[in-house]
């Protein structure tokens, strides 16, 4: 399976694909990974690279003024704003993703090819539904 990479602004790699992959093969600003075909698990540093995915995505999504809800038993018709923390981006966000995707509800089930697809459907979602760009899922290239 070959995975697709953009280089952004700044020099972070992102996995990317379809127009996306189309317009920055265009401006000659791509590389293509074979990885593995995704039935092995996930790896320690994939676990790790979710997490801070998910910290950077929180972050972006509180500093763009998308604050989550909780309804409070005694505050049922107002609510109160929450701040979005790794862990509500994980439950809130990223795992029903996964369920819908893959049909599994821990992130521990996950193989290989999941953890970079769930962040992309993620990253599509949130821009064109609310306008955020999310961050650049973490990459062992970094930044250059």
């Amino acid at each position: 399976m070959i995975v697709k990479f953009k280089k952004l602004p700044g020099g972070t790699w992102f996995c990317t694909e379809g127009k996306e992959w189309e317009q920055a093969q265009a401006a000659g600003s791509v590389i293509e990974y074979e990885v593995d075909d995704g039935g092995k698990p996930k790896t320690d540093t994939q676990r790790a690279a979710i997490h801070v995915w998910l910290r950077d995505l929180a972050t972006i999504l509180n500093d763009s003024g998308l604050e989550r809800i909780a309804i409070m038993e005694k505050l049922k018709s107002k609510g109160v704003e929450l701040p979005w923390t790794l862990e509500s981006t994980k439950e809130i966000i990223y795992k029903p993703v996964l369920e819908a995707m893959t049909g599994k509800t821990s992130t521990e089930k996950m193989n290989t090819v999941e953890p970079c697809a769930v962040a992309i459907v993620i990253a599509r979602h949130m821009g064109e539904r609310y306008g955020v760009t999310c961050p650049p899922w973490p990459t062992r290239f970094g930044s250059e």
